[in-house]
């Protein structure tokens, strides 16, 4: 403005306009869970057959499959035994010195209503500043063999991010292989 005096009177109302649009833009996307709630971001989301923390690493156990480049378009399927549950982690990457909570929404699909209807809300603390984000897990025992998702999402209903997969029922045991977060 001191530099170009005569180029910014020009534009002056341009650039307002600019300033003004990206603002009301990035509210709208905000408010309308288009992006997720600043400053928490989505990591990592897995479902899994079981997860056992110790220390700071999760070991989790998931089925064993042919992995392609284009594994990430499609819904995951889980098979499980009837009585066997179900987990669900997820790794939240949240600021140094931030705290908050978050929620895992459990929900399946209905299939007649064409519906997605809430089951089981979990909700537990994070603190930033870890490298790995913030990382948690919960739990369905005994889930219903159909459509599921989890929304991990803030105290406030804001969507951080959310996993879908479908479960079979089968009798025997799929072949599993552990690794470690």
């Amino acid at each position: 403005w001191r530099l170009f005096p005569a180029r910014i009177a020009v534009r002056k109302r341009g650039i307002a306009v600019s300033i003004l649009g990206v603002f009301l833009g990035m509210n709208f996307l905000y408010f309308q869970n288009i992006i997720p709630p600043l400053p928490l971001a989505l990591r990592e989301i897995g479902v899994y057959h079981s997860i056992i923390r110790a220390d700071d690493e999760y070991q989790v156990t998931r089925e064993r499959s042919e992995t392609s480049r284009f594994d990430f378009l499609k819904e995951k399927v889980l098979h499980v035994q009837s009585g066997k549950p179900v987990y669900v982690y997820s790794a939240v990457f949240a600021p140094t010195n931030f705290g908050t909570s978050i929620v895992h929404v459990w929900e399946q699909y209905d299939s007649v209503s064409e519906k997605w209807i809430p089951g089981a809300r979990v909700t537990f603390p994070i603190v930033g500043g870890q490298d790995n984000g913030y990382r948690g897990y919960s739990l369905k025992t005994n889930p219903a063999p159909g459509r599921w998702r989890v929304t991990v999402e803030t105290i406030q209903g804001q969507v951080i991010g959310r996993t879908f997969f479908t479960i079979e029922r089968v009798q025997n045991r799929p072949q599993l292989e552990t690794q470690v977060l």
